[in-house]
This record gives structure tokens, sequence and C-alpha cells, in this order.
């Protein structure tokens, strides 16, 4: 359903980083240290992080960057970096494809990311470091979508994405 393969990639990159939109937005291409799979990000409030991504996802990122030579990993046709607003739309867009009910934004990605990793054991102490928290309650807010089936639809429909 995702038929272009940046798009795709874009929202494979926020569900494996757990990344918020203005953070994937603002990800300089020199910023991203493929032998550590990690990135550098500037987060909210100019907190400095790093992200961390999985084998697989640096091997998509690095086959989308071969033979371009770019500045912002996500760029407009006119070279220009992506803006909120455009990955904001690009969730809109899709939602509408397949069919999501829910609400499908860029942050519900991290929602997910976060879930999945609290589900699957990572410690809360972990969880805040990867996602920029500084409390605990900040954290627990992220790890709700397990809940009355939420994570199963949203993970099924984006699973009918591709993604």
């Amino acid at each position: 359903m995702i038929d272009d393969p940046t798009h795709y990639l874009l929202f494979e990159v926020l569900a494996g980083t757990g990344m918020r939109e203005a953070e994937l937005c603002g990800l300089q291409v020199s910023k991203i240290d493929f032998s550590k799979n990690t990135a550098h990000i500037t987060g909210k409030g100019n907190k400095d992080r790093l992200i961390l991504f999985s084998d697989r996802l640096k091997i998509k990122i690095q086959l989308y960057l071969s033979n371009r030579n770019l500045r912002y990993l996500f760029e407009s046709n006119r070279g220009t970096k992506y803006s909120t607003r455009r990955i904001q739309q690009l969730c809109a867009h899709y939602k509408f494809r397949s069919g999501i009910q829910r609400n499908l934004t860029p942050h519900v990605f991290r929602h997910l990311l976060a879930t999945r990793l609290s589900e699957c054991g990572v410690n809360i102490e972990s969880r805040k470091i990867l996602f920029g928290h500084s409390s605990n309650r900040s954290q627990e807010i992220y790890t709700h979508l397990g809940i009355n089936g939420m994570t199963q639809e949203i993970l099924g429909k984006l699973e009918q994405l591709g993604l």
C-alpha cells in the first residue's frame, strides 16, 4: 500500500527509533554513526541524545542513502528537509488509505515503540534514556497502547501497509 519507498522508510525509522517528528526532520546524515547503530539528535528542549536503530534498519537507511548526497535524512525534491507538517500529512494520507480508525500521528509510532519495549521487558530506566524522558511518569504515559487491543489494531494495519 505504501508505494513510495522514501515514505515507507520514513515510517520504519519512526517505528524503529521512537524519534519525535521534529527530531526526524532535523536528523542530519552526518550525525548518523553506522558503525555503532546510533544517531545524535537534538530533542525536545534542545536536549542532545543518542538514538539506536537495528541492523535491519541500518541496512535500509544505507541503501536509501547510496547514490544520494543529502544533508538531512529526508529531504524534499527541492533539497529542503521534510517539515513536521509533511510527516503529519503522510500519516493522514496512509491512515486514510489503510482504513485505520484510530488516531495515527507520527507520535503514535513513538508510543508503539515504547509499549513494545515495555512488553518485551526493557526496564523503565533504559526506556527513559532512549526516549529522552527525565521522569518515570513521562515514560509510563508512553506505555499505554497495549490496553484494549490498540497495539494489535494499529500494528495489524501497519502490517497491511508493509511496515
